[in-house]
């Protein structure tokens, strides 16, 4: 289990103390914040930029036209890594970032 955080550890020790101990044993805990550097608009793309980098591949199942999923994405092509999308109904907010992930990074269908 990993934990990816947006702020140092020090900002979040309340709000992880019920499982801290299931971390501790299972996971690993990380962030690449100086202690007392609380979440802000700018430390979610960096977040992301992890996730991306310690995945193989990122799929977007539900994203709006501003979601972070889409930063994670282009990320993800950055580093050369597979970017899967499942296209929702173009109607719908919540499938506007889906969508057009799968337009511009997305090169294959397929049937399942």
């Amino acid at each position: 289990m990993l934990y990816l955080l947006m702020e140092s550890m020090s900002s979040i020790q309340r709000e992880i103390k019920h499982c801290k101990k299931r971390i501790e044993e299972t996971g690993l805990l990380l962030s690449e914040y100086e202690d007392g550097t609380r979440a802000q608009r700018y430390t979610f793309p960096v977040r992301n930029r992890i996730i991306s980098a310690i995945s193989d591949a990122i799929v977007i199942v539900e994203a709006g036209s501003r979601s972070g999923s889409l930063i994670t994405a282009e990320c993800a092509q950055e580093q050369g890594k597979e970017v899967y999308s499942i296209p929702g109904n173009i109607t719908s907010p919540g499938s506007l970032g889906t969508n057009k992930a799968y337009q511009r990074w997305c090169s294959s269908t397929y049937k399942f």
